[in-house]
């Protein structure tokens, strides 16, 4: 499985990119719904506040020495006005249902470091409410302060009035913190869905968790099966080119005339590789046969439209002529489709008789390209990858496992099959494992103006005509 304790930084910033979008729309639905419960589900909040002297009554002078005693209580003052108790008695006086717990969390207070005022500062849902809670937890606290400290050193010089409007709200504050928020968990959500997606995305994945060298990168298309022949200028079509170019041309495959393509699970588009790379090398000159050795599920006949009622199966257990079996498709590419279905497919693949029809083949054709089951399905891949010369590994980008993979390619080194390389298929455009043929874009032809002979002389040099 993937090594989930490595996740770096380029990573990370290619799943942003990646997954720009679902990052994109989460950001705003959320932010959007966020908004709505915010306008429609939050009450206004009204705040009062009322202030309080620590110190002599107004009939006795206060000296410097008084303030700097006072300055010195406030954290004593503070605490008191922190405790349980003030609360509670708080709660008594208000008589209204209002807890101490939610007095503590709707009261603040302030206690000046330059003077002897404390400041109580209230908030609730109704404008009344927050004005009785001030006045009430002041009282409260100039009646424990006298309890506690013995001296008559707290009054009260504002009384909390009703507010008339509540607190304003910051709309752009607001917004702007619900935005980033939303930024943020919907990118934690987007790196989560890549930390938990166990498939292959891109070629550095193939070459990080198994040793197969790539050799094609294949485009993700709209387009039928057949796209080299559909569409030859397009980069899908180049790409299968450059496929049948690194399977032909490295000199130690000089001798790969019969290539298996298989791959580790279904539908990863193995049979659509195998007949598109057949049709560039019989683009290439080469004559090829094209099989299909499915016996059990078999697909190629409906890619190219033709009939699938005698076949391989049919040659190799009812000795029928190679020529009443195989398909004409053009000048150098014939089909062998799979025929009737058979009880014991793999026992039929396995025989000698299978081996001797492949080496018939070669005295007909160039190249004999060879479409098989998947190769943790049945064992019909393993059996076949032992009469090739060489395997082409299909990997589907966002089907294929990682687990899948190895053990796919375990069960190949088993058998010492030859794999030549891996393809990547259907990635897309975008991805950063496209080599800079599929950015290429050729250019439209340049029309050339008609002259007509009236125009020659100007063009002409002096002396020069068109008879």
């Amino acid at each position: 499985m993937k090594d989930k304790s490595k996740f770096s930084f380029m990573e990370v910033l290619s799943t942003i990119k990646k997954r720009i979008k679902l990052i994109l729309i989460m950001t705003i639905l959320i932010t959007l719904a966020s908004g709505i419960l915010v306008y429609y589900g939050t009450k206004p909040l009204y705040k009062a506040s009322t202030s309080i002297l620590l110190g002599k009554n107004g009939s006795e002078k206060i000296t410097n020495s008084d303030v700097v005693l006072y300055q010195d209580l406030s954290k004593t003052y503070l605490e008191i006005a922190k405790s349980r108790r003030v609360t509670e008695i708080t709660s008594e006086k208000l008589k209204d249902g209002t807890t101490a717990s939610d007095i503590q969390n709707s009261i603040l207070v302030d206690i000046a470091k330059d003077n002897q005022v404390v400041t109580i500062f209230s908030e609730a849902i109704t404008a009344k409410s927050a004005a009785n809670m001030a006045n009430a937890f002041a009282e409260a606290f100039i009646n424990e302060c006298q309890s506690l400290l013995g001296s008559d050193n707290a009054q009260i010089i504002d009384n909390a009035l009703v507010p008339e409007n509540p607190v304003p709200i910051s709309k752009i504050e607001n917004i702007a913190i619900t935005l980033l928020g939303a930024l943020i968990f919907s990118i934690l959500i987007a790196l989560f869905i890549e930390y938990m997606n166990h498939t292959i995305k891109n070629v550095n994945d193939i070459t990080k968790y198994s040793d197969i060298p790539i050799i094609g990168v294949i485009p993700k298309t709209k387009v039928s099966e057949l796209i080299v022949e559909k569409k030859p200028e397009s980069f899908a079509s180049q790409a299968y080119r450059t496929l049948r170019t690194n399977i032909q041309f490295p000199s130690n495959n000089k001798n790969l005339n019969i290539i298996l393509v298989t791959s580790a699970g279904v539908d990863e588009g193995k049979t659509t590789v195998a007949a598109n790379l057949a049709l560039t090398i019989a683009q290439s000159g080469k004559t090829v046969l094209l099989m299909d050795c499915d016996l059990r599920n078999p697909s190629l006949h409906k890619v190219f439209k033709v009939s699938n009622r005698k076949g391989l199966s049919d040659i190799l257990s009812e000795n029928l002529e190679i020529r009443k079996a195989v398909i004409y498709i053009s000048e150098r590419l014939d089909i062998l489709t799979a025929g009737d279905l058979h009880n014991y497919p793999s026992e039929l693949l396995a025989s000698l008789k299978m081996s001797n029809f492949l080496k018939e083949l070669q005295s007909k054709y160039n190249n004999i390209i060879i479409d098989s089951p998947a190769i943790l399905s049945v064992t019909d891949a393993q059996v076949l990858a032992t009469k090739v010369n060489g395997v082409v590994y299909v990997v589907g980008a966002q089907k294929c496992s990682i687990e899948a993979m190895k053990r796919s390619r375990e069960l190949l080194k088993v058998i010492n099959a030859n794999v030549i390389g891996a393809v990547l298929n259907n990635t897309t455009h975008k991805s950063d494992s496209l080599n800079i043929y599929f950015r290429y874009k050729p250019k439209k032809p340049i029309k050339i103006k008609k002259i007509k002979k009236t125009d020659t002389n100007k063009i002409l040099p002096k002396g020069v005509q068109i008879s």
